[in-house]
């Protein structure tokens, strides 16, 4: 995980996990066949480490209330690591 990045004049400098979002974002339109429609996927984090809940917060911002790519808007969710064995619906 990466550690949180200093604050200047009360805002927090953009993590590096949020300014690979529109990388990680463009990569959908690579995928053959073209997805359409809504693409949710899980941003995983680990609840109680700070670190952790800082990054995923900072994509869940980045992402917003979603990304469009194509023919597919991309939605996000804080997902706890823990029940990485029983996701459903994610992508």
């Amino acid at each position: 995980m990466l550690a949180v990045g200093p604050i200047a004049l009360g805002c927090a400098a953009p993590l590096a996990a949020e300014l690979n979002v529109p990388i990680a974002v463009r990569v959908v339109s690579f995928v053959q066949p073209s997805p359409t429609g809504l693409i949710t996927v899980a941003i995983l984090y680990d609840p109680g480490d700070a670190a952790s809940e800082a990054e995923a917060a900072s994509i869940e911002r980045a992402v917003g209330s979603g990304l469009s790519v194509g023919r597919s808007v991309v939605r996000a969710h804080r997902v706890p690591v823990s029940t990485m064995g029983s996701l459903s619906g994610y992508r």
